[in-house]
């Protein structure tokens, strides 16, 4: 049997009125694009193609969960459940909070780490954390919740043809870079 880890804990503080922390304002994060060089195209590369299909309203993205044998609390507009990630050597228990932007053309996926220690901690592993945002695919970045006091890893979907497996392949790839992280 594969050792259980639970990361960090089963939930983060009770949730804000507004059920959103300040730092999720679009005009607050820091684009993951802007941190690297961009790449550029070979000549015979298609371009990127989005993904098809009708966008989720929220009671669409709460029958989804369900469907998935997730059991959510909804705040407002955002969904949080304890989600259960069997990797190749480990298994993981991570909360998430999963939500459409304000336009709903996005569906956001946020994986809640660590609270921020109430001692003194060196910068080296904080940097390092920050470091590691370049080397995540694009819609996904790091990032902190001062509400909360915690770290977060956050994946971004554009709000098209979102399905079971898709979701569920997104969990995975956000707790697998959760697993990867913790020797920072």
């Amino acid at each position: 049997a594969k050792p259980a880890a639970r990361f960090p804990s089963a939930e983060p503080e009770t949730p804000t009125q507004s059920g959103f922390p300040a730092a999720e304002k679009p005009t607050n994060r820091f684009p993951v694009e802007a941190a690297s060089f961009p790449q550029e195209k070979e000549e015979n590369e298609p371009a990127e193609q989005p993904p098809v299909g009708k966008s989720l309203t929220l009671e669409q993205l709460s029958g989804l969960l369900s469907e998935m044998d997730l059991e959510t609390s909804r705040f407002e507009r955002r969904h949080d459940f304890l989600y259960h990630a069997d990797l190749e050597d480990q298994e993981l228990e991570l909360f998430f909070s999963v939500y459409l932007n304000e336009t709903e053309d996005e569906l956001r996926v946020r994986a809640w780490l660590d609270p921020l220690p109430e001692n003194v901690i060196s910068e080296e592993p904080l940097l390092k954390l920050l470091g590691r945002n370049i080397q995540l695919p694009p819609g996904m970045h790091y990032g902190y919740s001062s509400e909360t006091r915690r770290f977060l890893l956050e994946a971004s979907l554009t709000n098209r043809g979102i399905q079971a497996e898709r979701l569920t392949n997104v969990f995975n790839n956000v707790a697998g870079e959760v697993a990867a992280s913790w020797s920072l």
